[in-house]
């Protein structure tokens, strides 16, 4: 299933939730480790290009980027720049390499990227508020990038896309592109619309229909201006095209609409998307495609067809199609078929989704999709079963209490929640406790938040430990299992006494808007962007076994984090050969150090970084070549 992906790193310049105030909520402080692979859009490279930049050797010499008192102007992100492609803003209020400063996800971002950060030209130093305008260009910032004239003397047809993140803050900011065509009148046929306080998605892609006056003509000149105070615009991947004349693309799918605001949601939560369901509790699917056509002609009959099969048995047990329309050139419809109610029929499932038209389509690949669940005996997920990230909370909190968890909503009588499913993240301290807990949540009126029950504290281990692409849980049973109401909604979270400094938790998979949460004790709620990897079970589950023998090893590192040599410390309990391996968030191998064969006692060994490029890693003491203990270190820049 195609979803939009949202921030996966969070602003600085945030406040806790305020209890009954869901609409001020603020995303988790921290980030969201992930494979950071380049964005799949639908959109580059799309059609008979004209022109293009993806700004792989930087902003071109031949552009002009306006300076604001000869100092702040339009900057590059690259691969080898300082910061590199992996820092988006960088000013005071979205501090460098911390919560809130993720770059734009384009299709070649790995190669850089365009940035004016308005927040950097006025306040590099900080405090974020306190330091306003004492950076080296103070705001209002009046910015523009022009590109060099280009040529469409030859062009009947003229469409322009780009990738763009933007965020603002003072809704006083603008962003637009204007054109010239006679070497002096500049005329804006682009603007930007976003509330205030909020940003686009860091995969957003513009496209749009320049031809009537760009093509034919000889010298056009396109700029893009950003116009007043905070936070910043990020560009890449440029084209000027001419598209396929027959495309239609399938954009988004979903099987249920949810609105946290609809007055009829009487939870708060209903019709969220599930992918694990017990059998006792069957999903209702009510579909809807979002269809973009991005083809340069009108597209007759468009149709939509849905079918749901068994893949264990090969069974077809749903296929409709939508009542058929018209697409002209560049318009984006919402299609719909019947909904339908799932039997309790134990399974793995697919839904497929295909769109058809009478025009043949040129590129058919895209008309196509698919999104996976199942029905079982215990279990409830919202995660897309497999680790998509590891979240790593801002440093401020290393060492406070904190939770982290969905929300989920019982629609049968009778269901008994027996245990949680909790997913952790690679580069946590094995032995550490952990909790699950029950909340009862009240949209209206968050001081109402009930906990139900707690579980008691269970140690984690290594093997439960997940890397990008797994799926291994641990099950944290109740002491005994809890009656749940029907059609009430319930906040289940995971726990750590001592803070993230010793568990980071998995998420997989985008999270519906204000329906995953991090809790700071004792009373601060962020929202979560990604499912953290949590589930209900309503009977016996087997989670990860924990059992196999670990060498009787301890250890610790520091400083931590650290940037060019760290010293790890570590006690044996008899003799023994000694190694340590250093693997990143992929759980890839970085790095072996050979320490040799040493004496019951305690060591100490300093090694550098080397190559380590910084980011989130573990390290892992070999003890006659059997896993010993594992900790989590952060590499600085």
């Amino acid at each position: 299933m195609k979803r939009i992906i949202t921030l996966l790193f969070c602003c600085f310049f945030i406040a806790p939730l305020s209890w009954g105030q869901i609409e001020s909520a603020e995303p988790a402080p921290g980030n969201i480790i992930r494979d950071r692979e380049p964005a799949t859009n639908f959109h580059f490279n799309r059609g008979d290009i004209l022109w293009s930049e993806t700004f792989e050797n930087g902003i071109p010499d031949d552009w002009n980027n306006s300076e604001i008192n000869e100092i702040a102007h339009w900057e590059y992100r690259g691969p080898a720049t300082s910061p590199d492609i992996y820092i988006g803003s960088r000013g005071s209020c979205i501090p460098e390499g911390a919560a809130g400063s993720e770059p734009i996800e384009s299709a070649t971002w790995g190669n850089g990227f365009a940035i004016f950060d308005s927040n950097y030209w006025d306040d590099n130093i900080g405090p974020c508020v306190d330091g306003f305008g004492t950076g080296p260009s103070p705001a209002p910032h009046d910015a523009s990038l022009e590109l060099p004239s280009l040529n469409f003397d030859d062009d009947l047809e003229v469409f322009m896309r780009f990738h763009q993140f933007f965020k603002e803050w003072t809704g006083n900011t603008l962003a637009y592109i204007e054109y010239s065509v006679d070497g002096g009148n500049w005329t804006t046929f682009y603007e930007l619309e976003i509330t205030q306080g909020n940003a686009t998605e860091p995969n957003d892609v513009v496209s749009m229909n320049i031809g009537e006056f760009a093509a034919g003509h000889a010298d056009v000149k396109i700029r893009f201006h950003f116009e007043g105070t905070y936070y910043y615009w990020m560009i890449d991947d440029i084209e000027f095209y001419v598209p396929e004349q027959n495309d239609l693309v399938i954009v988004n799918t979903s099987t249920a609409e949810f609105d946290i605001y609809d007055p009829d949601n009487e939870t708060g939560f209903e019709n969220m998307e599930y992918t694990m369901f017990p059998d006792e509790m069957p999903p209702y699917f009510d579909f809807e495609v979002e269809i973009f056509n991005a083809g340069s002609q009108s597209q007759s009959d468009v149709v939509l067809s849905v079918e749901i099969e068994n893949i264990d048995t090969e069974e077809v047990i749903y296929s409709e199609t939508s009542l058929a329309s018209n697409m002209v050139s560049q318009q984006v419809s919402y299609f719909t078929v019947p909904a339908f109610s799932m039997p309790s029929v134990i399974g793995e499932y697919v839904i497929r989704y295909s769109i058809d038209q009478v025009e043949e389509d040129e590129i058919p690949v895209d008309n196509i999709d698919e999104f996976f669940f199942n029905i079982n005996d215990v279990t409830y997920a919202r995660d897309h079963r497999s680790t998509s990230g590891i979240y790593v909370p801002q440093q401020q909190f290393w060492t406070t209490h904190y939770e982290m968890g969905n929300m989920f909503v019982v629609s049968e009588a009778d269901m008994n929640l027996h245990s949680i499913s909790v997913g952790v993240g690679l580069g946590s301290t094995s032995g550490t406790s952990i909790y699950a807990a029950l909340y009862r949540m009240n949209i209206n009126n968050f001081g109402e938040t009930e906990l139900l029950s707690q579980t008691p504290d269970f140690e984690i281990y290594g093997e439960a430990q997940n890397s990008i692409g797994d799926d291994k849980t641990m099950v944290v049973p109740f002491d005994e299992p809890i009656s749940l109401d029907q059609d009430s909604a319930y906040l289940v979270v995971a726990g750590v006494p001592s803070g993230p400094q010793n568990v980071f938790f998995a998420t997989s998979g985008a999270a519906e808007p204000l329906t995953s949460w991090v809790r700071f004790f004792p009373n601060s709620w962020y929202y979560m962007e990604e499912n953290p990897l949590v589930r209900m079970n309503f009977g016996e589950v087997v989670g990860i076994d924990g059992t196999a023998e670990t060498p009787q090893v301890t250890s610790q590192i520091f400083p931590n984090p650290w940037s060019e040599f760290a010293t790890v410390r570590f006690h044996l309990h008899e003799n023994a050969d000694v190694r340590i391996v250093i693997h990143d968030y992929l759980g890839r191998k970085a790095n072996e150090l050979y320490v040799g064969n040493l004496p019951e006692g305690t060591h100490t060994q300093r090694f550098e970084r080397g190559p380590l490029a910084p980011g989130l890693y573990t390290y892992t003491l070999l003890v006659n070549g059997k896993l010993g203990a594992t900790q989590s270190m952060i590499i600085a820049e």
